[in-house]
Formats: C-alpha cells, sequence, structure tokens
C-alpha cells in the first residue's frame, strides 16, 4: 500500500483530502504544521508528500528545504493558489515533482499523486537495473546519509584517482567490498575485471592455486591446468578479501607480484605478467598481526599505501532507515510481496539495536521482516532482534542506569546525557537525537531549556 503524507493548515481541507485518499485505498497521514512533518518525515519513508501551502512563497521555501534535508526520495506535490507558481520556477523546477493550481477536483489530484508513485517506481527499477549492471558487485547500494559514510565515498573517490594499493579496515558486514567495487569503477580500470578472493574461505594449497593457477599434475586432484585471479584480473583490480587470515607462505608469493608484477603458476617455472591493482580489506588489526609474527611487515606496508577505515553501522545511525526503506523495497520485489512499512516500535527497535552483523545483519532482518509479517505493518515482533523481545522501549535500556544510594537529580541527569549525546555526535544535533531516541524537535527544546551552546551553532536561543 502506497504511503502518503498530507501536510495542509486548514482543517477542513486537511480532513476532507485525507479521507478521500484513504477510501482510495491509501495509507495516509495528516501533519498540521511545519513541524509535525518534519517530525513525520523523520520517522517514516513516505511515498508522497502531498502539501498545501496556500500562497505563501517562504513556507513552499521551507518546506523545499525540509523536503531535501529530511526525505528526498519522497516525491513532493504541492497544492499552492492561482498564479503563485510564476513567482517560484527556479523552486518547481529543481525539487517539486507536481504542482496542482487551485482550484482542483480530487480526481485531478488522485491522478497526480499516481504520476508521482509511478515516477518514483520508475525511479527504484533504474536503480535495481544499474545493480545489475556489474554481477559482480552492487556499487549503487552503498547509501550514504551519514557525515561519516560520506567521508568514506568521498576518500574512495579520491582512491578511485590513482592506481595506489588500498587497504580497507572495518568490521564484518561493514561494506567494505562494497567500497572496494565503488573504487574500481570509478577508475581508470573500470573497464577490465573486478576478481574477488576470499583469504579465509581457502586453505593454503588451494587458495595459491586460485591465485596463480597450476599446471596439470602440479598436486594431487589437479588433473588440468588452471588459470588463476591474477591472470583473470589482468588490466583490472583483484581484491583480497580477509587478507589477514592468509598463510605466511602464500602473503611472501602475494608480495613478490605486488613488487614486481609477475608470478608462476602452481607446478610451472614459466613467469606470468600481470597489470592488476590490488584492493586488500580486513577485520582484524594487521598492526597486531605484524607484532605477533602472523603477518608480512613488508606486505603489510605494501598494502597499506591508502587505509580506508568503514565505521561501524551503530557509529553511522543515520544510515539505518535509509538502508532498511532500500532493503525492503528491493526485497519486497525479489520476493513478489506487497511492499509494508514498518511499525513506529519497529523503528525505534531498528534504531536502538546495536547491530554487531552491521549492514549483513540488517539486510537479514529485514528480509525475515518482509517474508514473515501478516499484518498491514512490519512490527518489532516479525523482526527477531535479540534486543527486541521486550517492549521496543525498553531495549535501550538493557543493563539499565543505576539510581545512586543518595538519590539524584532528574533535571541533571538528562542534562548529561543531551551534553555527551551531543559531544559524541560532534554537536550535530540530528545524530544526538538519534543517540537519544529522541525526535531532532525534542531535543532543540531540551537544548533551549538546558541552556546548552556551542559556538558552531547560528543561534543559541
Amino acid at each position: 500500500m502506497s504511503t502518503i503524507l498530507v501536510f495542509a493548515l486548514q482543517p477542513d481541507s486537511r480532513d476532507q483530502i485525507c479521507e478521500y485518499l484513504q477510501r482510495a485505498g491509501y495509507q495516509v497521514q495528516a501533519a498540521s504544521s511545519e513541524a509535525e512533518t518534519q517530525e513525520q518525515l523523520e520517522k517514516f519513508g513516505y511515498d508522497v508528500l502531498l502539501a498545501d501551502v496556500e500562497d505563501s512563497r517562504a513556507a513552499v521555501r521551507a518546506l523545499l528545504q525540509l523536503h531535501e534535508r529530511r526525505r528526498p526520495q519522497t516525491e513532493l506535490v504541492l497544492l499552492i493558489r492561482q498564479g503563485l507558481l510564476g513567482r517560484i520556477p527556479e523552486l518547481a523546477a529543481e525539487a517539486i515533482f507536481e504542482v496542482v493550481e487551485k482550484p482542483y477536483s480530487m480526481e485531478r489530484l488522485r491522478l497526480n499523486i499516481e504520476r508521482a508513485l509511478e515516477a518514483r517506481r520508475l525511479r527504484y527499477e533504474a536503480q535495481s537495473l544499474r545493480h545489475e549492471r556489474h554481477l559482480i558487485h552492487q556499487t549503487d547500494g552503498f547509501i550514504a546519509v551519514s557525515r561519516a559514510t560520506k567521508g568514506v565515498l568521498k576518500l574512495a573517490n579520491k582512491v578511485a584517482q590513482s592506481d595506489s594499493t588500498a587497504l580497507l579496515t572495518g568490521e564484518t558486514g561493514t561494506g567494505k567490498e562494497l567500497v572496494a567495487g565503488a573504487i574500481h569503477y570509478g577508475s581508470a580500470r573500470a573497464a577490465g575485471p573486478f576478481v574477488k578472493v576470499n583469504c579465509a574461505a581457502l586453505p593454503t594449497q588451494l587458495l595459491e592455486s586460485e591465485l596463480f593457477g597450476h599446471e596439470k599434475g602440479a598436486f594431487t586432484g589437479a588433473d588440468r591446468p588452471r588459470t588463476g585471479r591474477f591472470e583473470h584480473a589482468n588490466t583490472g583490480t583483484i581484491f583480497f578479501d580477509e587478507v589477514g587470515d592468509m598463510s605466511l607462505e602464500t602473503q611472501a608469493k602475494v608480495l613478490r607480484v605486488v613488487q614486481e608484477r609477475e608470478f608462476q603458476r602452481l607446478g610451472s617455472s614459466r613467469t606470468i605478467r600481470t597489470d592488476v591493482r590490488l584492493i586488500a580489506a580486513t577485520n582484524k588489526s594487521l598492526p597486531d598481526l605484524v607484532a605477533a609474527g602472523e603477518f608480512r611487515e613488508d606486505l603489510y606496508y605494501r598494502l597499506n599505501v591508502i587505509t580506508v577505515e568503514i565505521p561501524a553501522l551503530r557509529d553511522r545511525r543515520e544510515d539505518i532507515m535509509p538502508l532498511v526503506d532500500f532493503f525492503s523495497r528491493k526485497l519486497s520485489g525479489d520476493l513478489k510481496r506487497k511492499r509494508k512499512e514498518f511499525s513506529p516500535g519497529a523503528i525505534e527497535a531498528m534504531l536502538a539495536y546495536s547491530w554487531p552483523g552491521n549492514i549483513r545483519e540488517l539486510q537479514n532482518v529485514v528480509e525475515r521482516g518482509v517474508l514473515l509479517s501478516d499484518g498491514a505493518l512490519i512490527t518489532v515482533h516479525d523482526l527477531g532482534l535479540p534486543e527486541a523481545a521486550g517492549a521496543p522501549e525498553q531495549a535501550s535500556y538493557a543493563g539499565g542506569i543505576e539510581l545512586p544510594r543518595g538519590g539524584a537529580d532528574l533535571k541533571e541527569v538528562e542534562r548529561s546525557l543531551v551534553l555527551q549525546a551531543l559531544e559524541r555526535s560532534d554537536w550535530v544535533q540530528k545524530d544526538a537525537a538519534l543517540l537519544l531516541g529522541l525526535s531532532t524537535r525534542v531535543l532543540n527544546h531540551k537544548i533551549r531549556r538546558f541552556g546548552i551552546r556551542h559556538p558552531r551553532w547560528r543561534r543559541n536561543a
């Protein structure tokens, strides 16, 4: 069921539009102010925002800024007084999908909404096709909303402009393979192959056979010659995932390829030249492995020309709901299920959860919700999150905050938590609000109430 957020100042107009759209089969939510619209857009991924801005140019501009900042993937349909469009052509051309001038009929309004929904559907289909352009890797799926993620992609873009070896670090499931693909497909080697090798998946002999190839009879079971990954990757990029699990013997052979750009197949004395860029990834600390004698120091320095650290999902919570929206749409299409929205409790639980498995775990949880949901919404119980066994609002307090024996000043405790959240999020209020489980509007109220100030803020009312 398509979801629509209706913003209108006049109650009669708002109620009439909502009632008509509900009868037409849409899931409709009403907002009576810009603040309420902002709060709703922060919580849910609506398909269409239908806004009656009456005749205020300032209201149009404010609404566009809000829409761009909160939910740019939501189609925006404006209802305006006749003649106002000519005064805002630059805004209408850039961000508004459809403008409906008053007076209008409800049937015309419905047709405009259908057009907006169709445009949104086609955009997602085009995005899916771009995902399938490279069967080995999906580069367009990297959702970059948070400052941390945008920083990673900005650095990856710089790395792509060179031919240097790169080392990607971060926990399992954070998207290291995706970043490696983005570097390859953004580089001058994009027309060449992008070859992946999981160093943790194979024992030493089989891994070396995969990397360098072998001649017939090189070892037991080698009944025919085999071309290795370094040959396949010629003129392109080879991606070593979990490079920290590679044996010292194999490391020495890889080092030679990195230094000399040549290697030999197993069981052969013939030298093969290769022109390949190497990108490595690990969830381990290579300096610690070097210190323990489990990783070659010379290879580490060869790999560590440029390091790109991928943050854990819990450290970039702004990306959670855009990722949920992306995965739910894609999975609903793949599984041929009608797309459903997530309940407020499910959203709260996902924002509060620590995500030890990062994006990979998030995708699995969304898939579970899409498959198991029987109602109109995907609920917290459909997700199966470990911390969501009880009420979702209790998930954030597992482990609790113990009250001191002598009591506490609740206002000071609350002020301290707000300050800690602001400091941890580099004084970005929307990030701090996510850490505290609040809307930005509520956090802003508390900041004013506690008299908290920061030099970077324009206004410290």
